[in-house]
């Protein structure tokens, strides 16, 4: 019978030992995940006495099924940065930036970085943190303090670290 069969299987075994004992099994199969069997014994003491024994096994299989999941849908934030305007004002070096999440959950900006005369250089994010709610965008500032004047049209560069452990680069024109 293969696994998740049905119906019955009967077969008979039968074994003369010596004079006078006689041994007999029958193996019946029962519906799925049951089985049947039974042994019966007949032994002669004298031709006219006999002791016939008989004992009945029925064993069951329990089958447990761990359902899987497929199709999981992963919801991850998506964010890229446009630089809107760098500027230099008073002893700040200052760059808006929008910050695109086009992905399927929200995370924040935290922190950011300016390039300034070459080094990448700690700023600080206006109302940080910034929350950037998925398929959304939203203005952001990084000011750097106390940082020299930038050359205007030359590249403005830095980066925004989000909750998420990811960082996100903007490029742009200092005016």
């Amino acid at each position: 019978m293969g696994f998740g069969q049905t119906g019955a299987a009967l077969v008979g075994v039968g074994i003369v030992l010596g004079a006078g004992l006689i041994f007999g099994t029958l193996y019946t199969s029962g519906s799925l995940g049951q089985r049947t069997m039974t042994q019966t014994s007949t032994e002669f003491v004298n031709p006219t006495q006999f002791v016939t024994t008989t004992q009945f096994v029925t064993t069951t299989l329990i089958l447990t099924t761990t359902p899987t999941t497929t199709g999981v849908i992963v919801q991850t934030p998506h964010v890229s940065a446009a630089v809107i305007q760098c500027t230099h004002s008073g002893a700040n070096d200052v760059c808006n930036v929008n910050l695109t999440n086009s992905g399927t959950a929200s995370v924040t900006a935290d922190s950011c970085f300016i390039q300034i005369s070459g080094f990448a250089t700690a700023g600080t994010v206006t109302g940080a943190p910034v929350n950037l709610q998925a398929s959304s965008s939203t203005s952001v500032v990084c000011t750097v303090t106390g940082a020299a004047a930038q050359t205007a049209g030359s590249q403005a560069v830095g980066s925004f670290s989000l909750s998420n452990g990811a960082s996100v680069p903007f490029s742009g024109t200092w005016t």
